[in-house]
């Protein structure tokens, strides 16, 4: 009996000395300027000479026996511009270690880091040029036998400053342009970063930045957001930017690789739920360059969803409201959108109500087409009221067909018509039934004297 109780004091002991005083002994050392010079110095040296690129940091230091701070730390790309400055890391090595076959890291925070990515005219990005050297260095029997991942409890960036520029295409100055970045203020906090071979996933819980053209994110959060071959999935992301407040449940872009972005319409698949936002106008001229400049609309209330591409797509509107005035449900399904011979869209279920002042100025800022009129008429429309338009309708290539019933304070009346384009060089083909089944002229044209009328047409 006391000959195990000598040996459960004997790895007490132990314990007690890799737990307590070999940290102490760590922290005493590298607190000693020459250590610190060595340390250094043979870290580079082997960082160095393993990679065969630049590396270099100043200072390492151990304080309060479990944070690891290290100064100035430098990493240049294969063509010896700067890639990576940090003027102080910092990590938490109480959590640190290996847990079967994954590294692990506690706390790991970088201030005032400068990343600075490009890709050079007819090579590859420098990043990638990076990491493809770095597998070669390692060696290919080191990259067959590394199975394990990375965990990372947190990582924090902070006051950062991230550039990317592509070479192939001219600089953008209007809006964010993601082949030509320039952010500030970067700031980045994430809680359990998993990395397993091509695949992440994390807890976002918060990004922001600040472009060079004054637009960027003032927050973006996600409670898991992952990748892996081009595919990106985010769960109750959340996004705050020019004005717009988003909430999407779900947000998934689904491709092949990550190459697969160079032709979006044809090759992202987006599956997505937003619920209870707020859409501004220019959020889209900021961030879309193929929408129309100079949109000014405001979206509340705002939920719906998604499925599809560019090309193929079903999309549900829920709720919407408008610049205040205009309330709007429908569904949406599209086929070949971007053939204009063999597009087919479908839209039903068409719920609108709308005062007709509100319903104009909308037209007039999306379509630059507005009716010019007096203030008078201006009058005139509001004092029209509310309309409520109900109804479907379908383009099949050229064609458009439309069957809508209109209902309000100025009567009721229905609508069956059909338009198809014949080209540039022909008269455009119109049919079209109008019903009225009760409109109140004296309200349309002021004159109290007149009355209800009724009458059906044809064109």
């Amino acid at each position: 009996m006391g000959k195990v109780i000598k040996i459960l004091f004997s790895v007490i002991s132990t314990l007690i000395l890799c737990m307590i005083i070999l940290p102490l002994l760590m922290a005493l050392l590298l607190a000693v300027p020459s250590i610190q010079n060595f340390a250094v110095q043979r870290l580079t040296d082997v960082a160095n000479r393993k990679l065969g690129i630049e590396v270099s940091l100043d200072k390492i230091s151990v304080k309060g026996y479990n944070m690891l701070t290290i100064d100035d730390l430098y990493l240049e790309d294969m063509k010896g511009d700067t890639m990576l400055y940090v003027p102080k890391l910092k990590a938490n090595l109480n959590k640190a270690g290996i847990f079967k076959g994954d590294l692990m890291f506690g706390g790991v925070k970088l201030d005032s880091a400068k990343i600075y990515l490009n890709r050079p005219l007819g090579e590859r990005p420098n990043v990638s040029q990076f990491i493809k050297y770095l597998k070669e260095s390692l060696g290919e029997k080191e990259k067959k036998d590394k199975k394990g991942g990375v965990l990372l409890t947190d990582l924090e960036l902070n006051n950062s400053h991230f550039k990317y520029f592509d070479e192939r295409f001219e600089k953008v100055h209007d809006g964010i342009n993601f082949r030509n970045m320039d952010f500030s203020d970067v700031a980045i906090t994430i809680h359990q970063l998993a990395i397993a071979g091509d695949s992440v996933a994390m807890d976002l819980r918060e990004l922001s930045f600040i472009d060079a053209t004054g637009y960027g994110i003032d927050e973006l959060s996600s409670d898991l957001f992952s990748f892996r071959k081009g595919s990106m999935y985010f769960r109750n992301l959340h996004v705050a930017s020019t004005g717009s407040d988003l909430n999407l449940p779900q947000l998934d872009l689904l491709c092949n690789t990550w190459k697969s972005y160079r032709s979006f319409a044809d090759s992202v698949r987006v599956e997505a739920r937003v619920t209870n936002s707020h859409l501004e106008a220019q959020t889209l001229n900021c961030f879309v360059k193929s929408m129309k400049p100079g949109l000014d609309f405001v979206v509340d209330d705002l939920s719906m969803d998604v499925t599809g591409g560019v090309r193929d797509f079903t999309g549900n509107i829920y709720d919407a409201t408008i610049n205040e005035d205009i309330l709007v449900s429908v569904d949406v399904a599209a086929r070949n959108m971007t053939d204009k011979s063999r597009r087919r869209l479908d839209v039903t279920n068409l719920d609108l109500r709308t005062g007709l002042l509100s319903a104009e100025e909308l037209y007039a800022n999306l379509s630059d087409k507005g009716i010019k009129m007096s203030s008078k008429m201006r009058r005139r429309l509001v004092e029209m009221g509310r309309l409520h338009v109900t109804g479907q309708g379908r383009m099949r290539g050229e064609s458009i067909s439309v069957n809508a019933h209109m209902a309000g304070n100025i009567g009721q009346m229905e609508l069956m018509g059909s338009l198809v384009d014949k080209g540039k060089n022909s008269p455009d083909s119109l049919g079209a039934k109008l019903v009225v089944r009760e409109l109140q002229a004296g309200k349309i044209t002021g004159a109290g004297v007149l009355g209800a009328c009724q009458c059906d047409g044809r064109c």
